[in-house]
């Protein structure tokens, strides 16, 4: 269950009172999503007419720059001028998105049981988990709601920019998509019967997108290879264009099969290139066909007409007539092809010119174009054969160099490019060498905050983690045994003058010892006092100002470990001092059961009970950015003790911490005289989070500061309410939130059963499309034996097929608008 379940359980179980459903209404948005208050008036102006509305959604807008960007603005188009509109107008929208709809709150309470049941078996977790408001709309619909579309509404919300963001999230989209639509078709017959919006002929609509979306890859196949064969009309044959092109499906399939996720990503991204020129010579055959047919409807070749001898008889001798055999060769004008990109182009056109300014997102679908097979083909062998993994995709944090990287401008990063594959040309002693050894590293997220210790994948090299500044990393000269800077080069910086960047966050005095027990207890105790305990707790939207906190759970980084560890085990206090691991601060987010097992601890239920101590603790917020003093940056970390050992070593300067990045252990200890395992944790997770920050971390870290200085109340003393909702959110907390132990949940026969339906997919998807191929090759092969109104019967069938779901799509628009 997620955190927007409980709260909707909250709003209608303890809040709402239920004769005020029809009159309640809930805006359903994402955090980065633009609207104006008109946008949400709309949407409940469209709610208000009709009680059996159960949600409105609006008109979604896809921001950022970049190629992706512009793939899915004409996507978004398309989909919300035609698709979304036919749905509304033949029966009824089957997804309203999260990210900016209206909901009913009776149409919530009718289906928020059912929604809030967990996972059972593999169709489940596609259903349910891959895509949620697209599982709750189908109860939606099934329970007999309609949802609408608002044309007039618009929200606008920031997509994926890089490719591998772009598939991970529509990895999780597709298969949801698939599945919900079959679990539509499955119950049409009692959908049907509940819910008056949806008719036998909307079924029939949604039976053939979804036959069309499974014969999509074969489609695409198909398409690509006509266009090569009538491009290289005397080198490609069909048959020949369309094996080469199986062949490389097959491959990415292996590849998807059997090949890590980068791995699976970068061969998406070779083959959408070589996919996109394939795509602009098929695009220059399209043209010469449809150029061609046009010359033969303005200037009909010339036919010679046969001739047929009749016998006859004329004065007791035999004698023949030659009559003309006439031919209506071309009683189609055109060919099926030239007349499906007439019809494609010109509802497009018509669609853009009805939708004003808006209409100018048609410009890019000639890169749609280009990466048709990306889309179609690509994209759903690779959601297919990731169906076993259950991660979100797109919520993973990134690693601070791809943080740099998104910030870089072009020619920055085509000057990185260039130093990059062109190091020859670089001096010598301004080149950047790589460590000797890869540093164990934390992720760090947009923000620049830990992740707590979590390690980064095994080729993710430290140079990928470097986040020092360009103009230092060039003028210092690292020794690939990362014990010491090359003294060539410091009077180089010396005469340079070159300093390291202030952080942005930073301000003189701002870095201080950790406050003691005493100083917290009575700081915690003036926040109390300050908020006034004793005084009446309002609910928002009660008359008087109320002031609520956002404070997450925040460590204690001064606590000791003596007072940390639970009375039995007391005694293990000299175990973890031993090794460093003095306060809090250096526990979390640090020891696994190995270290545990390390430190002595030989019982093994202990080290479990430790363990889960351990995870209980929240990640440190350790300070990321560039420090102004090194002494003061070890005396914030309490490791101060080494300011001696870093002043011997000439490490004194903020920039001299870039080197320790590339240090071994081992280098530490000899240079600094670390030796304490959980000392030498601190240190290297330290520096690894450490850059200098970009003005959106800036204001994320501001805003966030702002946030944590609020005091925090007591819902269970301060709420005035004798403990009423405190009691509420504590049952629904045990209820639906208290995490599952691993070994206890069905984790592990999730994922079975999730291979084992990935397996059936991918054969039912392999059988669909090979049938399709073999089809309509044969049929193609028969020349004018299978001839339908002077044309090929399989390319008559997909214009008539295609031609008229365009059609009737385009005709629901006219009637929406």
């Amino acid at each position: 269950m997620e955190s927007s379940d409980v709260y909707v359980i909250y709003v209608l179980d303890f809040k709402q009172d239920k004769s005020k459903d029809d009159l309640t209404y809930i805006l359903a948005t994402d955090a980065d999503v633009r609207f104006a208050p008109t946008d949400v008036m709309a949407l409940m102006d469209l709610m208000s007419r009709n009680p059996r509305v159960g949600a409105v959604c609006g008109r979604t807008h896809p921001m950022g720059s970049g190629p992706m960007v512009w793939y899915q603005i004409f996507d978004y188009a398309i989909g919300h001028w035609l698709l979304k509109v036919a749905n509304h107008v033949m029966g009824s929208v089957l997804c309203s998105p999260g990210c900016f709809s209206v909901y009913r709150a009776r149409a919530i309470r009718d289906v928020l049981p059912q929604y809030a049941t967990g996972v059972d078996c593999a169709m489940d977790f596609l259903i349910k988990d891959m895509g949620e408001d697209r599982w709750f709309c189908t109860l939606l619909v099934e329970s007999g709601w309609k949802l609408e579309y608002c044309a007039t509404s618009e929200d606008s919300t920031y997509c994926p920019e890089e490719f591998d963001e772009f598939f991970k999230q529509r990895r999780r989209w597709g298969p949801s998509t698939f599945a919900n639509s079959v679990i539509v078709l499955q119950r049409h017959a009692e959908i049907r019967k509940n819910n008056d919006a949806i008719s036998m002929p909307f079924i029939i609509y949604q039976v053939v997108l979804l036959i069309s979306s499974i014969i999509g890859p074969a489609t695409v196949l198909l398409v690509i290879a006509g266009g090569l064969s009538y491009a290289y009309e005397e080198s490609i044959s069909l048959v020949g264009a369309l094996i080469a092109m199986v062949i490389m499906t097959t491959v990415f399939t292996i590849v998807c099969l059997f090949c890590s996720q980068n791995t699976q990503l970068k061969w998406a991204k070779f083959l959408t290139f070589v996919f996109a020129i394939i795509m602009a010579i098929v695009f220059v055959g399209m043209i010469l066909q449809t150029v061609e047919d046009v010359g033969r409807y303005i200037d009909p070749p010339t036919v010679k007409p046969p001739t047929t001898e009749t016998p006859g008889w004329h004065n007791g001798t035999v004698t023949t007539t030659k009559a003309p055999v006439v031919y209506d060769t071309y009683k189609w004008m055109f060919t099926p092809p030239t007349w499906y990109l007439f019809i494609l182009l010109g509802i497009f056109f018509m669609t853009a010119m009805l939708h004003g300014f808006e209409g100018l997102s048609i410009i890019h679908g000639f890169w749609y174009l280009l990466c048709l097979p990306s889309g179609y083909l690509l994209l759903t062998i690779y959601s297919v054969a990731n169906l076993t993994d259950r991660s979100w995709g797109t919520r993973e944090g990134k690693t601070a160099s791809a943080v740099e990287t998104a910030d870089m401008t072009w020619y920055e990063k085509l000057a990185g490019y260039f130093k990059y594959f062109c190091w020859c040309c670089v001096p010598p002693n301004l080149r950047e060498k790589a460590p000797a050894a890869q540093q164990e590293t934390r992720v760090v997220t947009e923000e620049g905050e830990g992740n707590g210790g979590e390690e980064t994948d095994d080729d993710t090299s430290s140079e990928d983690l470097d986040e020092t500044d360009g103009t230092e990393k060039l003028l210092v000269d690292i020794e690939e045994d990362g014990e010491e800077v090359d003294d060539a080069n410091k009077p180089l910086l010396k005469k340079e003058k070159l300093k390291p960047k202030k952080s942005a966050m930073k301000k003189a005095g701002s870095l201080k010892r950790f406050p003691s027990i005493e100083m917290l207890d009575e700081k915690e105790k003036r926040l109390r006092s300050s908020s006034g305990s004793n005084s009446s707790f309002r609910f928002p939207g009660d008359h008087g100002h109320v002031r609520f906190s956002k404070s997450l759970p925040k460590l204690n980084a001064a606590t000791t470990v003596d007072e940390w560890l639970p009375a039995e085990f007391k005694n293990y206090a000299p175990n973890f001092k031993q090794q460093g691991y003095d306060t809090v601060a250096f526990i979390a987010g640090n020891i696994k059961e190995k270290d545990l097992r390390d430190l002595g601890i030989e019982n093994r239920g202990h080290r479990k009970r430790l363990m889960f101590f351990i995870d209980s603790l929240p990640p440190e917020d350790m300070f990321s950015d560039v420090p102004e003093s090194v002494e003061e940056w070890l005396i914030n970390l309490a490791l101060e003790e080494y300011w001696p050992k870093f002043y011997e070593s000439s490490y004194t300067e903020p920039r001299d911490l870039a080197d320790i990045k590339y240090m071994t252990s081992e280098n530490i200890t000899t240079i600094f005289g670390i030796s304490k395992e959980g000392h030498l944790k601190r240190i290297k997770a330290a520096t690894s989070v450490l850059q200098y920050p970009t003005k959106s971390q800036t204001k994320i870290r501001e805003a966030r500061k702002a946030v944590m200085a609020e005091p925090v109340r007591q819902l269970k003393t301060d709420n005035a309410d004798g403990g009423e909702e405190y009691e509420f959110w504590n049952e629904l907390r045990e209820i639906c939130l208290l995490p599952e132990q691993a070994a206890f949940n069905q984790s592990g026969d999730l994922v079975n059963k999730l291979g084992d339906l990935r397996d059936t997919c991918l054969m039912v998807l392999t059988v669909a499309n090979v049938l399709w191929l073999a089809f309509m090759i044969t049929v193609m092969s028969q020349g004018d034996k299978l001839n339908v109104l002077g044309s090929d019967f399989a390319a008559v069938a997909f214009l008539f097929i295609y031609g008229f779901v365009l059609l009737m799509q385009f005709l629901s628009l006219l009637w929406h608008r």
